[in-house]
């Protein structure tokens, strides 16, 4: 206890309690965990099995590597575009004009009854509008989304339209040529024509070596692939109706 002169006292030595050194062994043992005469604390290192209380939430698996930063930030950057892939297109819809034939064919799917359509922009002479007047969207019939929709990024590398191009406009109709992303060898013709009033649009595609109007294209999956594709339509010169099964492509 410290003692201080009183005010009528004379001067005296002010003493102090002496605190008694820590004990050796208390000494030892703040050594021995690092804790004596350290400010900082190194990360802890790997515990063994059993070693302490709270062995499992302090156990320290080392420095991050380059490549362990590079592949944490890959996946932050990919789930990032990801959500905003998705928050871009759930709600987008395809741009209709007043006089676009909406479905020259679509693609469909055994998983279930969603669908993607193939339509063209056309005005009111039944010509195309602009250079690249196809485009491909979502047409559901499952519960639980909007009727129609955006491709989103995934979609548009299986369904996309990877080219297309305006190669002849006549009175007599128009032709315009477009590949797909599925099929990139395959050559799918467009034929626009004015019938009865009407704007009228159908793809032609190769089906058993013959050209063929096609209006509907039947994918069948399988456990983590494509079992085959199916194509239907009309053939061009007997008007019969044809079908082909083909093997998926290489890239599917």
């Amino acid at each position: 206890m410290t003692t201080l002169p009183g005010p009528c006292d004379s001067p005296a030595v002010v003493t102090r309690k002496r605190v008694p050194k820590v004990l050796p062994a208390m000494r030892r043992m703040m050594a021995k965990r690092g804790l004596h005469g350290q400010r900082s604390v190194s990360p802890p290192e790997v515990r063994k099995r059993g070693q302490g209380r709270h062995a499992a939430q302090t156990r320290y698996l080392g420095p991050m590597t380059w490549h362990s930063k590079a592949s944490a930030v890959g996946t932050l950057l990919f789930v990032l575009l990801s959500g905003l892939a998705f928050v871009a297109t759930a709600h987008a819809t395809p741009s209709f004009g007043s006089h676009d034939v909406r479905t020259v064919f679509h693609i469909a799917k055994s998983d279930d009854r969603n669908r993607v359509d193939y339509g063209v922009h056309l005005n009111a002479q039944c010509q195309p509008v602009g250079e690249e007047p196809v485009y491909a969207y979502w047409h559901r019939f499952e519960p639980g989304h909007p009727r129609f929709g955006d491709l989103g990024f995934m979609d548009s590398r299986v369904y996309g339209i990877t080219s297309q191009a305006v190669r002849t406009r006549s009175d007599n109709g128009t032709w315009v040529e477009m590949h797909l992303a599925a099929f990139p060898e395959m050559r799918i013709l467009v034929l626009i024509q004015r019938h009865e009033g009407q704007c009228v649009a159908r793809a032609q595609i190769p089906v058993r070596n013959r050209p063929a109007f096609v209006d509907r294209v039947f994918v069948q999956l399988r456990p983590l692939g494509v079992e085959y594709v199916r194509f239907r339509g009309i053939d061009v010169q007997t008007g019969q109706p044809v079908s082909e099964r083909r093997r998926p492509p290489s890239q599917w």
